[in-house]
């Protein structure tokens, strides 16, 4: 039981850090603000086996790929890998964001359990706003199911560039 509650703490410590700000429709970008980044966080409450947290940072030139949280750490150990993507990928996400869109999507709580993920999108703009949604894996807003099938087709294409293992 200690085993599993360990990787639980730490996935929840993560998103509560990295996602601190929550989506709200009255703060929206300003009109001429383009995106920065995009964080994509999947967290599985208690795995059995395998990474419960997966991250994925898009900006402008590189994907950056994170496994966290393994309950068997020496047999799956944290992994950060980097990928290059071209521009024409990046311009495709910044395309498919619609910001008003996105910040009208009603908010869900994101509580990982036993058998339910949990998968939250956080887009960044170059006026420093942030627009974050949780959602249901399973069926995900328009908006979020958009952008998301636009960084699917940057992974099509993805050769790792640098791959980081920690030591534990």
């Amino acid at each position: 039981m200690r085993i599993f509650g360990v990787p639980l703490v730490i996935t929840y410590l993560m998103l509560a850090t990295l996602f601190a700000k929550d989506a709200n429709p009255l703060d929206c970008p300003a009109f001429q603000a383009r995106v920065v980044r995009v964080h994509i966080v999947y967290t599985i409450g208690m795995c059995g086996g395998g990474y419960c947290t997966s991250l994925a940072t898009i900006e402008p030139s590189i994907i950056t790929r994170e496994e966290k949280g393994s309950s068997d750490p020496k047999r799956f150990p944290n992994k950060k890998t980097k990928y290059a993507i071209t521009r024409k990928d990046w311009q495709n996400v910044q395309q498919v964001v619609d910001a008003k869109s996105l910040a009208a999507v009603p908010q869900e709580p994101c509580h990982a359990v036993i058998d339910l993920p949990c998968s939250s999108v956080e887009v960044e703009f170059s006026d420093g706003t942030k627009i974050r949604i949780s959602y249901n894996v399973t069926n995900a807003p328009p908006p979020v199911a958009a952008l998301l099938k636009a960084i699917q087709a940057i992974r099509l294409n993805e050769v790792p560039r640098i791959s980081i293992r920690p030591h534990l």
